[in-house]
């Protein structure tokens, strides 16, 4: 909408600006390296940011974090795009890959993660205390008292 201006930086951060160039709030923390990547998505309300730490991140437009990184690239995202309807993520890599990650609200996007993790032994069988967290935010919000992740 002309609004905003999104950037990733080197210094892992992505920042937000005003059409005139001034900074809005914060920079957004939580790539561990490069970001390399930034979108903004047509509803304006999310911005989705690539790293060279492999990863995909979605914040609201205020700067908060939505769920956990998106993982699945093995070497650095190189673009990040969402399409213009607003369901879908792309991401590309060096990895040679191009990524489609389903969007949507929270709720979607924590289905997506917990369901592709579900059978995974790290929520299996939690043995740190974020994975028992982890766990028990799929349990509430996705599988429904599932029987996964409660030893």
């Amino acid at each position: 909408d002309g609004k905003y201006i999104v950037s990733g930086s080197a210094d892992k951060t992505v920042r937000l600006w005003d059409s005139k160039g001034n900074p809005i709030g914060q920079p957004l923390v939580g790539h561990q390296e490069s970001v390399t990547s930034v979108t903004v998505t047509p509803d304006g309300k999310y911005i989705v940011s690539g790293s060279a730490d492999k990863t995909v991140r979605l914040w609201d437009i205020k700067g908060n974090p939505i769920g956990e990184p998106l993982v699945g690239h093995e070497s650095a995202v190189t673009s990040v795009a969402v399409t213009p309807d607003g369901k879908y993520i792309v991401s590309g890599s060096y990895d040679k890959t191009v990524r489609l990650w389903q969007g949507g609200d929270w709720q979607t996007w924590l289905s997506v993660g917990c369901n592709r993790l579900r059978e995974h032994p790290v929520l299996v069988h939690p043995e740190t205390e974020e994975a028992k967290s982890a766990a028990q935010t799929c349990r509430k919000y996705v599988w429904k008292d599932a029987d996964v992740g409660m030893e």
